[in-house]
């Protein structure tokens, strides 16, 4: 079965893709065992098909990186989300290099300490293939450049652009309203906590994110219901400001490793603020004297200056 979708230039079609997904009926076989035929179509989408063997490679890749929930279901709804992705960046007029690829898959290697050939050497004594992790980091980037080109007006921004969105030029800045819960993680709750989180992350509105970080949040924020007052997106790690310029009002990220923990974070809310008025520490001025005080002559010649 083949279900069409729109693809405009809004994120929030892809923020519902799953659900669009099911409603609309997609045709999905899963992946029994023993499949004769892994290359078959299992997915289509806007006459884009996913095989079952890229269900597979994208399952075997979740595995490997210890992606919580079900890495059949993931890898489903995330193949679903990476086609609405590609046919968006195909309309902005996103291309990738294949040297903007390789550097993404090394930077991915380098977030675990490897080199891209040892990372890819671990993958496949996991039985994933290196197209599968190219193919990861070039929708990856590709949006990572959508998503800038959203806020600084094209996926290529000038120097002046990147300072204004910064609030490195002094005329603005970008500003956030997030929403946060943190939980501890360690090997003795790391069940627990992989099942809490994937719940929260599947939490819709404001109120429940808020009720959940209230209760079960680690962070000094929830006494507040997680929430956190308007900060400059600067004040966030590099990584985690990606992360969070792709969000949609309401939204709320994957999970996010931190140091013992795990975290996630919900969009309230993104502004752009004006900068302040220049202030001047000191003005430096010049006293001119013309001959012959305030007569009438003198005051004539100063009207000429």
């Amino acid at each position: 079965m083949n279900t069409r979708f729109p693809a405009p230039f809004l994120s929030r079609a892809l923020r519902t893709a799953a659900a669009l997904a099911l409603a609309a009926g997609l045709a999905w076989s899963g992946l029994p065992a023993g499949a004769q035929n892994l290359f078959a179509p299992a997915i289509t989408v806007n006459d884009q098909v996913i095989t079952r063997y890229e269900l597979e490679q994208r399952a075997r890749f979740q595995a490997a990186l210890r992606v919580p929930g079900d890495p059949l279901e993931t890898a489903r709804e995330e193949l679903i989300n990476d086609r609405l992705k590609l046919m968006v960046l195909k309309q902005a007029g996103i291309e990738l290099s294949e040297e903007d690829i390789t550097a993404g898959m090394e930077e991915l290697a380098g977030r675990a300490n490897l080199s891209l050939n040892e990372f890819l050497t671990v993958l496949q004594q996991q039985g994933v293939a290196p197209q599968t992790l190219r193919d990861f980091t070039k929708v990856g980037l590709g949006w990572r450049e959508y998503t800038r080109a959203r806020f600084l007006s094209r996926a290529r921004p000038t120097p002046e652009e990147i300072d204004r969105a910064m609030g490195t030029s002094g005329t603005g800045s970008v500003q956030v309203l997030l929403s946060e819960f943190i939980v501890p993680l360690n090997d003795q709750n790391a069940a627990q906590v992989e099942e809490l989180v994937e719940q929260v992350a599947k939490l819709k509105g404001y109120d429940s994110f808020s009720a959940a970080a209230t209760q079960y949040s680690a962070a000094g924020s929830r006494g507040d219901g997680g929430r956190l007052p308007w900060m400059p997106l600067t004040k966030l790690p590099p990584q985690l400001q990606e992360v969070v310029l792709a969000l949609q009002p309401g939204e709320i990220s994957e999970p996010l490793p931190l140091q013992g923990a795990v975290a996630l974070f919900q969009m309230r809310g993104l502004r752009e603020v004006e900068g302040a008025a220049p202030r001047f520490s000191a003005i430096e001025y010049a006293t001119y004297f013309l001959p012959g005080g305030r007569t009438p002559e003198a005051l004539a010649a100063a009207q000429q200056w």
